[in-house]
């Protein structure tokens, strides 16, 4: 091999380590995070840092509070190169489970309440008695937490449901919710197979906390309509939330699925208000997908009576 060869090499290598390490800084928001990750110390990521910055003569990374963020060109920077840095790191691991059928990793899954709860058990089940080998670990958080956990590879799935899919994730569907009203059994309400969303306006509610995208969906709806019902409780949980409705603190708009057929509430539907919600399964769109996630995927798709093979 010749000395230029050689140094285009090096040059090459170098270059990974520094995207790498970048790709490490980004995730974590810190030097020393990132360091520890990559089992090297900070001194040496902070020079990876440098040298990737001059020799592309772009600032890639800023100082915010006690956290380090990428800059608008460092998060362009970095949603190209994340997706290769971890395709070239996994490629091994990937190459042996195509070429034998077999994986040693566990398929991770990021989950939200309603997911969790009413989408995933029968899906994970399956799944299990197919491949009882892999490990399925769930992890659960905000709609914003879950997104950064794939697109940062620390999930393999999410199960969820998208208003908008994201342009660089694959999403696909394996279920569809309508959202309803439940009351308990001797409201006026319960009455009714559907009402216009009015007739909420003077029953107190039980709401979902407040912050929680589900609260502000739906006070967007109900507010556009002018309906502002008195709030009996606020409630992390659909669960908790139907509780409180059989005890007849109030009524609540809670998705379809979420009600089991032997709960003791009556469901109301509502004319033309809120859309039907679709489940399924997302994964990132660039990238490596490993094979219990493809697999998952796979059965995802087939339904309920559906196969699942290799």
């Amino acid at each position: 091999m010749s000395v230029r060869t050689e140094g285009a090499s090096a040059s090459r290598r170098d270059r990974f380590k520094q995207l790498r390490a970048f790709c490490e800084v980004v995730r974590t928001g810190s030097i020393s995070r990132a360091a520890k990750a990559l089992s090297s110390s900070q001194p040496a990521v902070s020079t990876l840092m440098y040298r990737l910055e001059e020799g592309l003569g772009l600032a890639l990374l800023r100082r915010t509070g006690g956290r380090i963020e990428p800059t608008r060109i460092g998060e362009h920077l970095y949603g190209l190169v994340q997706p290769l840095v971890e395709g070239l790191l996994r490629l091994p691991e990937h190459f042996d489970e195509q070429h034998t059928g077999e994986t040693a990793e566990p398929l991770r899954v990021g989950v939200g309440q309603v997911s969790a709860a009413y989408v995933l058990p029968a899906l994970v089940r399956r799944y299990q008695a197919l491949h009882p080998r892999t490990r399925v670990q769930l992890r659960s958080g905000t709609g914003g937490e879950r997104l950064a956990w794939l697109r940062s590879f620390e999930l393999d799935v999410i199960v969820a449901a998208f208003d908008v899919v994201p342009s660089d994730l694959e999403f696909h569907p394996i279920k569809q919710a309508d959202t309803v009203v439940i009351t308990p059994e001797d409201h006026p309400l319960g009455k009714h197979e559907r009402v216009p969303i009015r007739a909420l306006a003077r029953h107190p509610m039980i709401v979902p906390s407040a912050g929680s995208y589900i609260r502000l969906a739906q006070d967007v709806v109900l507010g556009l309509h002018g309906v502002r019902p008195p709030i009996a409780l606020e409630v992390a949980g659909w669960g908790t939330m139907i509780n409180h409705v059989v005890h007849g603190v109030g009524i609540a708009i809670v998705p379809e699925l979420c009600i089991l057929d032997h709960e003791p509430v009556c469901k109301v539907r509502l004319v033309h208000h809120f859309q039907p919600r679709t489940y399924g399964v997302a994964t990132r769109r660039n990238g490596l997908i490993g094979l219990a996630a493809s697999r998952f995927v796979r059965l995802a798709m087939a339904g309920p009576d559906g196969g699942g093979g290799s």
